[in-house]
């Protein structure tokens, strides 16, 4: 195959790593970690637990909350990625489909795979938050002391959620364009006899 015949492939391929890269930059630049990481650095003297409690306001509501939507999202991509790769004989005919549809089908099976891993990640940092909530709980009780260091794992949990979520939707609609791509110029098959 020439080179010039494998420039598309090589332009579609490009395109979906760029909308990755760009992805991961814009989500990061959403959450502002700059004012995270220093209202983990507090130094406060007296705490009153009745007033100023986050630790336990986390273990309440933060942490079954993140845990219920990564779950929810592992779940629907799960679901999603083993449903496309069923049927995708009827999503792309493969017979008949040509290069770039089956391509971008596989780059939509990648982004699916790499949102899977991101939530996998974004639940595991949340179960690391929790154990240094139920410290920083139990700091603010009884010995009156502040740390917070829960707030950098909730929040790496919150980021590889979102970015989840954008993988997700890129997916899918790369399951549209490859779709498209296989009814706008089908490969022509040679019959047999």
């Amino acid at each position: 195959m020439s080179l010039s015949k494998k420039l598309p492939s090589f332009i579609i391929v490009f395109a979906a790593l760029f909308i990755l890269f760009y992805g991961f930059y814009v989500i990061l630049n959403l959450v502002d970690l700059d004012s995270i990481y220093s209202y983990v650095n507090v130094d406060v003297t007296e705490i009153d637990e009745t007033t100023f409690n986050d630790a336990g306001y986390f273990i309440q509501y933060g942490y079954p909350e993140i845990k219920g939507l990564s779950i929810r999202l592992l779940t629907l991509l799960s679901a999603i990625l083993v449903f496309s790769i069923t049927f995708s004989e009827k999503i792309v005919k493969f017979s008949e489909a040509n290069h770039y549809a089956r391509l971008v089908l596989f780059i939509s099976w990648t982004f699916f795979i790499l949102a899977i891993v991101s939530d996998g990640f974004g639940l595991a940092f949340n179960g690391l938050a929790l154990p240094y909530a139920i410290t920083d709980n139990h700091s603010i009780k009884f010995n009156k002391n502040y740390s917070a260091d829960f707030y950098e794992f909730s929040a790496n949990s919150i980021l590889c959620i979102i970015f989840s979520g954008f993988l997700f939707i890129v997916g899918m609609v790369c399951i549209l364009i490859s779709g498209i791509l296989a009814n706008i110029n089908p490969r022509k098959v040679e019959s047999k006899g």
